[in-house]
């Protein structure tokens, strides 16, 4: 057909008077607007556009134009593409390719534009899809090989051109998703092995990774994806995994360092001295890096014993500020509520106080003494530990038991937890070369105050003054002796060293006793992940039953899928954690298998006890 001919010369670049086609394409039209007849066309067609032709009758009203016409030039682009395309790509750069073929797509659609046509609007669609048959899924294999060069060269633009391209065809889609994702997954992973060493101890380090990654990579989705919803997906999947596994965290199995850091970091802006600005900056980033915590109830237990450190022992930068953290953390988070409840009880403890020093209590020695009353199931500590306190703060004790005993009239036990008790000591004049002042713990003050009356003590006798064991005295007393404080005269001897000196006068002798628990500290970190290990375990059986007491029956595969689609806001669900609770719940006669189909669960009811 002559205007067929006539279009090819104009997509060979040379002169196309467009208003001789549309001239013929407006009689088609108007002719095929009153005519009903079927004309069949007898010629060669391409697998790739049958598909194309069996939408036409949708996409184009006219009989006569449809068939004499749009068919015939969806068939002549096709062959005219895959003849170009092949050609180019046998020499040409593909770069050059994704240009000129997003110029040949301007001039297709221009062809049925509002200004200056050459077709009936309704050819746009399936012209455009033959397009894309021909310049692209023809050739698909190589623009996914170009794809992941142009993302490692980080080409934004062309990999615009190959995203619009490949958008034309939705079945491509999945595969660039799928590329991207693993160049998240290797750029992502390489970049925080880089930093591991350093990020372990340095939680600043670690968070500003992560963010720098998210703005890189948000970025490239903005600028060479426009930003899909799919792709951001990917993206925050991807997060998620090199987060989580990754060198810091020995390739996941010590996942629980990621979302300690994380907290960790959050620690450091929310206590005081740190700049306003500099705050504000680094909570922004904190919350960024919180998304991508997929062990979340690791982050809540050190965010709570974090928390509980900064309140306690007057390191926050003000309970307002932690508020608005708390809420913006469960905003985004899912944060326990027992968070709310530590600031609350902070707050209430200044009012007890307040009524404490209204108190008479002139024949109370001078301290500065003060107290933080809390709900034993809110904070994380462990059992009391009791000792005998020096007479000064034991009057201080006594006074405000009775003091609280009165005010609750016996319904409040009141236990005091020494071990995380804390004061300053201040040495008197005389004593050393110059008046110091010691930061220490409750244990640490009680064996110092013992020398206000004994020039030395051995440690039988430091523990029958204080009440400890004798390994614990030795404990203490090893710090003491480390700071050069105390100094072992013979074997079992204490006293204290008048020769003390320091450039500082204000010492701090908990720091030295936090770096001499290494040990213990490490025991209690596998306690905690024992604990944590019993409480999971309790709420997946909980949610199994809970589960299966609404469906009654259910095969293995959708419970585990409704299980972990429930709980992995909380924690990471692994298989074989779902598989122990069940096997469990089977034990206790909660579930049983089903008699015909040993992959299908039943729930068993229970019975009323006046049926047994």
């Amino acid at each position: 057909m002559a205007a067929l001919c006539y279009v090819d010369r104009g997509r060979d670049g040379l002169e196309l008077q467009r208003n001789l086609v549309n001239d013929f394409v407006v009689s088609l039209v108007a002719i095929g607007s009153h005519e009903t007849g079927d004309y069949n066309v007898e010629y060669e067609t391409y697998k790739r556009v049958v598909e194309v032709f069996k939408t036409l009758s949708t996409v184009c009203r006219y009989p006569l134009y449809r068939e004499l016409f749009l068919k015939p030039l969806l068939h002549q682009t096709y062959r005219y593409y895959v003849d170009w395309s092949s050609n180019f790509l046998k020499d040409g750069e593909f770069s050059e390719y994704l240009e000129l073929v997003k110029l040949h797509f301007l001039e297709e659609e221009s062809f049925c534009g509002e200004k200056d046509p050459c077709f009936d609007l309704c050819t746009l669609v399936p012209l455009c899809m033959v397009c894309a048959d021909a310049l692209v899924m023809r050739h698909i294999d190589r623009f996914y090989s170009e794809f992941v060069t142009l993302l490692n060269d980080l080409q934004i633009e062309k990999l615009l051109i190959i995203y619009d391209l490949c958008n034309r065809i939705p079945s491509t889609i999945d595969k660039l998703k799928e590329l991207l994702g693993k160049y998240f997954a290797r750029v992502g992973l390489k970049t925080i092995n880089q930093i591991a060493d350093k990020a372990e101890k340095s939680p600043k380090l670690f968070v500003g990774t992560i963010v720098q990654l998210h703005d890189n990579f948000s970025k490239l989705v903005k600028d060479s994806f426009r930003t899909n919803n799919e792709f951001m997906t990917t993206m925050e999947v991807s997060f998620t995994e090199f987060v989580a596994e990754n060198n810091i965290t020995n390739g996941g199995k010590t996942e629980a360092k990621s979302s300690r850091l994380i907290a960790s970091y959050y620690d450091q802006l929310l206590r005081k001295g740190i700049a306003a600005e500099e705050r504000l900056s680094g909570l922004e980033k904190a919350i960024i890096a919180c998304k991508y915590i997929r062990d979340k109830d690791t982050f809540n237990d050190h965010y709570q014993k974090l928390l509980c450190k900064r309140l306690i022992y007057h390191l926050s930068v003000g309970i307002e500020t932690e508020k608005e953290i708390v809420s913006k953390l469960r905003e985004k988070f899912q944060c326990p509520r027992v968070f709310d409840s530590m600031l609350t009880e902070t707050l209430k403890s200044e009012i007890e106080m307040e009524d404490f020093k209204k108190e008479d209590n002139n024949s109370l020695p001078v301290l500065d003494f003060s107290v933080i009353l809390l709900t034993e199931k809110v904070w994380p500590f462990p059992s009391t530990s009791n000792f005998s306190l020096p007479t000064q703060l034991n009057d201080y004790v006594n006074a405000f038991s009775a003091f609280y005993k009165k005010k609750y009239k016996n319904k409040r036990k009141l236990s005091w937890i020494y071990q995380v008790s804390r004061g300053e000591l201040s040495a008197l004049d005389g004593t050393f070369n110059k008046k110091y002042v010691f930061l220490c713990t409750t244990q640490q003050i009680a064996i110092l105050m013992l020398y206000n009356k004994y020039d030395s003590c051995k440690i039988n006798k430091i523990a029958a003054e204080i009440k400890l064991p004798n390994n614990q005295i030795m404990s203490l007393l090893q710090v003491l002796c480390k700071t050069n404080l105390l100094i072992e005269k013979d074997s079992g001897n204490f006293c204290l060293n008048n020769e003390f000196k320091s450039e500082n006068t204000k010492i701090d002798l908990i720091r030295a006793v936090a770096t001499t628990n290494t040990g213990t500290q490490r025991k209690g970190g596998e306690v905690q992940k024992l604990k944590r290990d019993v409480f999971r375990e309790s709420v997946l059986e909980t949610v199994i039953v809970r589960i299966m007491k609404t469906r009654k029956k259910l095969k293995h595969d959708d419970l585990v899928s409704e299980v972990t689609s429930q709980l992995n806001s909380r924690f990471v669900v692994k298989s074989r954690m779902i598989k122990s609770s069940i096997e469990q719940l089977i034990k206790e006669d909660y579930l049983k298998r089903s008699d015909n189909d040993n992959n299908l669960y039943e729930y068993i009811e229970a019975v009323p006890e006046d049926e047994e």
